[in-house]
């Protein structure tokens, strides 16, 4: 299928004078001029003469012709030109039988090439061209493939060409498919449509997007680049030809790809689980959490929400980061979240009294702690060691108090694992104060004290010379008995628990009654005296 030929060609006005000879002007180029006249009876030939309009006294040319010819050329005119032409009809004798004469301008210079032809429309075309001074009208020729001509005389450019047969227009297509690809590290639209195969001839392809993006092909798909996450395009497709353009196509929406998940936090909701969440991101059917341990382990999460629960274990560092995913596909690497959970609480953990105010506090070292901190509370104090060694001694107890003791791991990165186990222990009981003696006979004494243990046993011990004596109770006293007479003793009463065994009071010195005198004998000196003697023990 062809463009019309279009030609221009200039129309120029002529006037004939009246005479006996009728002379016209057949056609005239800007050189040239065809004149035609009527037969002379009796001529032997003719002769044409042209001068200029404005000096018909000097002649510019001529030319004789044959007393046949009715119709000659004469040469050697300038474009553009008023000119008087002459015709006169001679004799044998080259005498004038006749004249006649027509004023006629000579054409224009050669029109220079069309500037533009624009179709308007189906059945209408634009036709741009140069004006040329002295030119009245123009004619434009248009000739279709089929080798018809048509002329129309115009008169200024641009011309319209109308009520022509309309040439077929491409057809709409309809697109097929989009897809996202990547070249040379940039995004974009792949578009594809179907093209209509009852059609032929040359076709050029336009992609437009309402994102500023265009695209051309003369294949079925071109791709639209560059594009980002997250956006919504409004594509159309129109075809064109030597026609002109089709109709666009009808608008379809496209989303690209999404945008990465941001802002990535994770919380650790109970023991042995963990919660990673991230800001919600516009246009995703689906998000998938990808969580790897230090170790090597790996699992991966898929939810439609903005978090995803997953197993997390104590003194671990993990690595994760959330892909988003639409019908585009998925978006970029975004965020990669380095997380480490809570140092493990040691286990095997054990509480020794190695003396009356000391706890030794030992266990098994613990994954991810770097730093142990021992706390012993009890209802009045607080005791604190921190150690990178898995042994505390906690020093300055107060005595018959039960401590809550908590070894807590703690690291730089995650902090302190607030939630280990607490484990009690009691301190041994506190010692007997304001002890006294009481003595009851010469073999017995009552020893009494104040304590303010919980639960504890006491016991009184008496040593002597003769040994030791004791006596055992639950409250503030007991007696004492079966002493020797006359004997020296320390007496110190010490209290005992299930915690241990206290410090044994401030001692306390006594002794018992002399003894009775033994072998007791009386002997008759005179009648008014006696001897008496005795054994000492």
């Amino acid at each position: 299928m062809k463009w019309p030929a279009i030609f221009v060609l200039l129309s120029i006005c002529s006037q004939a004078a009246a005479q006996d000879i009728e002379v016209s002007v057949f056609s005239a180029t800007s050189k040239s001029a065809i004149l035609r006249w009527t037969r002379v009876h009796g001529a032997s030939s003719y002769k044409v003469i042209a001068a200029t309009k404005n000096s018909p006294g000097s002649p510019v040319g001529y030319a004789l012709f044959g007393p046949n010819t009715v119709m000659g050329t004469i040469n050697s005119l300038s474009p553009n030109i008023m000119y008087t032409f002459t015709v006169a009809a001679l004799d044998n004798a080259q005498g004038i039988l006749n004249i006649g004469t027509i004023d006629s301008s000579s054409a224009p210079e050669v029109m220079d090439p069309l500037r533009t032809v624009k179709s308007k429309d189906s059945k209408t075309f634009m036709v741009s061209f140069s004006l040329k001074t002295g030119v009245t009208s123009y004619i434009i020729r248009l000739q279709n493939p089929n080798r018809f001509i048509r002329e129309n005389i115009v008169f200024s450019s641009p011309a319209e060409i109308e009520s022509l047969e309309p040439y077929t227009r491409p057809p709409v297509p309809s697109i097929a498919n989009f897809s996202m690809v990547i070249n040379n590290g940039l995004a974009g639209i792949s578009v594809s449509w179907e093209r209509d195969e009852g059609v032929f001839g040359s076709f050029q392809y336009h992609v437009m997007s309402d994102q500023n993006l265009t695209c051309n092909s003369t294949s079925s798909s071109c791709t639209l680049s560059p594009v980002g996450c997250g956006e919504v395009h409004t594509v159309r497709v129109s075809t064109s030809d030597e026609a002109g353009p089709s109709d666009p196509s009808g608008p379809v929406v496209f989303i690209t790809f999404p945008c990465p998940p941001q802002s990535l936090a994770v919380v650790e909701s109970t023991e042995g689980s963990c919660t990673l969440t991230w800001d919600t991101v516009t246009y995703v059917d689906s998000y998938t959490a990808f969580i790897k341990r230090g170790d090597g382990a790996e699992e991966s999460c898929n939810t439609t929400s903005r978090s995803c629960t997953y197993n997390c274990t104590c003194g671990h560092t993990y690595l994760m980061s959330v892909m988003a995913f639409n019908q585009a596909g998925s978006s970029p690497e975004g965020q990669v979240l380095n997380y480490t959970t809570l140092a493990c609480c040691p286990e095997g953990v054990s509480i020794s009294a190695v003396s009356t105010d000391t706890f030794e506090i030992t266990w098994t070292a613990s994954r991810g702690a770097e730093l142990y901190q021992t706390r012993a509370a009890d209802s009045s104090e607080v005791i604190l060691c921190n150690d990178t060694a898995p042994v505390c001694a906690l020093s300055d107890l107060s005595c018959d108090s039960s401590y809550s003791v908590v070894v807590t791991p703690c690291n730089d990165i995650s902090g302190c694992n607030r939630a280990c186990k607490a484990h009690t222990q009691s301190t041994a009981p506190c010692m007997p104060m304001n002890l006294m003696l009481t003595r009851r006979n010469s073999s017995c004494f009552s020893v009494s004290w104040t304590a303010n243990n919980r639960l504890a046993n006491y016991t009184v011990t008496a040593s002597g010379d003769d040994g030791t004596r004791t006596c055992n109770t639950d409250g503030n006293g007991c007696d004492i008995t079966d002493l020797p007479c006359g004997s020296n003793f320390e007496v110190s009463v010490i209290a005992t628990s299930p915690a241990g065994l206290g410090l044994p009071s401030y001692s306390e010195f006594s002794e018992t009654g002399p003894c009775c005198p033994v072998d007791l004998t009386v002997d008759q000196v005179t009648q008014a005296m006696s001897n008496v003697s005795w054994s000492r023990l």
